[in-house]
């Protein structure tokens, strides 16, 4: 897992090989609307949400695309955990490339600005309340990168 400000995105091209197409997307992050958008390397997701308790979701793994998720607006807390010390509550569904668990993991707090990646040994559980106390509205671009 990678957990940074985007102003430092540039350090982590060798493990992230789309970093100017994601840096395209930022720069207009404001313009674009919900949904979905293609670009070289991958695709983007754009949510809004308001954030939820962290016992009401549960942790989530991909084994083909990574994940690299850049707060815009608002904050959320995400929990990590390497998926090998978790249970597996539903299993890998190859066509949604998802795997969902249960277990405990370590919490951080992004901010806008802030982004975190994660490839397929790690689990998170994404869109928690800010200290795990109450609902806060956020815009995130969620990317998903082939690894």
């Amino acid at each position: 897992m990678i957990f940074d400000s985007i102003a430092n995105l540039e350090k982590y091209r060798e493990k992230i090989a789309c970093v100017d197409g994601i840096l395209a997307f930022v720069d207009r992050a404001d313009q674009l609307k919900t949904g979905r958008y293609d670009f070289d390397g991958g695709f983007v997701l754009v949510q809004e949400g308001v954030t939820r308790p962290p016992e009401q979701a549960q942790f989530e793994a991909h084994d083909i695309y990574a994940d690299l998720q850049l707060l815009c607006r608002g904050g959320e807390r995400m929990e990590w955990a390497d998926r090998a010390v978790l249970s597996e509550s539903v299993p890998y569904d190859a066509d949604k490339d998802i795997a969902f668990f249960h277990g405990s993991g370590v919490a951080f707090d992004l901010r806008p600005g802030m982004f975190y990646a994660v490839f397929p040994h790690d689990a998170h559980k994404p869109g928690c309340h800010v200290g795990g106390e109450r609902p806060v509205t956020y815009r995130k671009l969620v990317f998903k990168f082939k690894v």
